[in-house]
């Protein structure tokens, strides 16, 4: 009797365990060889702050400076480096490292050039790309490749910029024949940093095969290498040529900061003073402003400026500049109405669309930037006889136009929004901070326009000084506000 009761009670607890799922078996984690080293990767880099594009965005000036504090005086560097030497040089008791970057400041201010040096003895930064090894398209992967012509008796032709596009027409043995576009004209786009067409020349000349790369260099690949540098004094010191290398391809915020403060880690005082001081923005000469072109596109081969009368025919690829684009009032005198009428059906017949551009021209041959600012103007009072202007500094809109390698007068065509109301100023500056500072300060002062657009400070009878910031040189046009019809006399 008990051994029947013992198969029942087994059988139902084998019945019940088929219900259950079954158990979960763990598999043996593979055991590594001997000495195998798991590979601890670096964390990925943050990604980068998108630049401000408004002069709204940049931050205040520091109220209080103190360069007694490293971060405090890397910051001034940046943003006002002049401000920084004159704040070294106050110091009561600097330590040894403030006394060599003020006497850097020194050093640096009596060179003709404020670059960063290209004979730095800095580490080689290694090519992901071994190197060339056919023709077809190829890029200098060094810092100022002599181009040499082709003959007997070989001359330099060009220096040719890091990352420099090129094609290799034929290769023998450490000597690569090469043919090299330098941009005589840029057009831009809308939006972007870089030219949507180019307009070259093409230099035929060689280059040692050892200078160039199969392969363009990636300036996001060079900062995180840079900030993968081991903390001692051989990483310190090839951060920095990463750090340079970035900065020459790309000169913008983020690369100059980067180069500043890798320079200061590795306590290299003239890395930190060239970086503070080399000028990213480069000076423009020649603005100019077109109301429209009948072309399809610039360049223009001709300007025709209609202020004083439009000719009976336009010239072909011309643009038109001088266009009153403002309202005709309905108080106005019956001949300017028929002057304003008369203008509006010859640019219609000659196709002329308001389409407005600025052009000026710029050194290229060194790879750097233009900062290009469209700041609101508006009327103190439309009904004055004698017409004043403020600047909106803060509604300024920032474009940065990043320049390609080019002739020494690079040609440069932008297409912008408004004709009316509008101030375009390119500063030449060291940096960002500075040119926003120089641009903020004309919220000061009313201004005037000149018959040729230029902004003139109007000082009124108790004003004694005028002053904006130094160190800073800025071309400027300047278009003037819509007229006020409310207090415009009967025609």
């Amino acid at each position: 009797m008990r051994s029947f009761w013992w198969v029942v009670v087994v059988v139902a607890v084998s019945s019940c365990s088929e219900e259950k799922p079954p158990p979960v078996v763990e598999k043996p984690k593979p055991s590594l060889p001997p000495n195998k080293v798991i590979p601890v990767l670096p964390p990925a880099p943050k990604p980068e702050a998108e630049p401000p594009e408004s002069i709204a965005e940049f931050p205040d000036e520091p109220t209080v400076i103190d360069v007694s504090s490293d971060g405090r005086l890397m910051e001034l560097l940046l943003a006002d480096p002049g401000e920084a030497e004159k704040q070294l040089a106050q110091l009561e008791s600097p330590n040894a490292w403030r006394v060599a970057l003020l006497a850097q400041f020194a050093v640096t201010r009596g060179k003709k050039t404020r670059d960063v040096d290209a004979e730095e003895a800095l580490p080689l930064v290694e090519q992901a790309d071994a190197g060339v090894v056919a023709v077809g398209p190829a890029w200098v992967a060094d810092e100022q490749v002599p181009l040499m012509s082709v003959g007997k008796k070989p001359k330099q032709l060009e220096r040719l910029a890091v990352n420099t596009p090129l094609e290799i027409k034929s290769l023998d043995g450490a000597t690569a024949t090469v043919s090299v576009p330098i941009a005589q004209v840029a057009v831009y786009g809308a939006t972007g940093h870089q030219p949507e067409r180019l307009v070259s020349k093409h230099l035929e000349g060689t280059v040692a095969v050892s200078a160039l790369t199969a392969t363009a260099l990636d300036v996001n690949e060079l900062m995180a290498r840079a900030r993968e540098q081991k903390d001692d004094d051989a990483g310190k010191l090839k951060s920095v040529a990463l750090w340079q290398r970035a900065w020459r391809i790309e000169r913008s915020a983020r690369t100059r900061d980067g180069l500043l403060r890798a320079g200061w880690a590795a306590e290299r005082a003239s890395t930190v003073v060239l970086a503070a001081l080399a000028r990213d923005f480069a000076p423009v000469s020649g603005l100019r402003f077109a109301w429209g072109c009948n072309a399809d596109a610039p360049p223009a081969a001709k300007w025709v400026d209609v202020a004083k009368g439009a000719p009976k025919v336009l010239p072909k690829q011309a643009c038109v500049s001088g266009v009153d684009a403002r309202t005709v009032c309905p108080g106005a005198r019956a001949a300017q109405k028929k002057s304003a009428d008369a203008m509006k059906t010859w640019l219609e017949k000659e196709g002329v669309a308001p389409k407005s551009w600025l052009r000026f021209t710029v050194d290229a041959r060194d790879r750097r930037q233009v900062f290009l600012v469209a700041t609101p103007v508006e009327a103190v009072e439309g009904c004055d006889e004698f017409e004043q202007v403020t600047v909106e500094a803060r509604s300024g809109v920032v474009r940065r136009l990043s320049l390609p390698l080019g002739v020494k007068a690079l040609e440069v065509w932008v297409p912008v929004e408004h004709h009316l109301s509008i101030d375009y100023s390119i500063p030449s500056a060291t940096a960002e901070g500075e040119a926003v500072t120089w641009l903020r300060s004309r919220e000061k002062y009313k201004w005037t326009l000149s018959p040729r657009g230029e902004l003139q400070p109007s000082l009124g009878m108790g004003t004694e000084s005028y002053d904006v910031p130094g160190d800073v040189s800025v071309t400027g046009l300047a278009l003037p506000p819509e007229r006020s019809c409310e207090c415009q006399p009967p025609g």
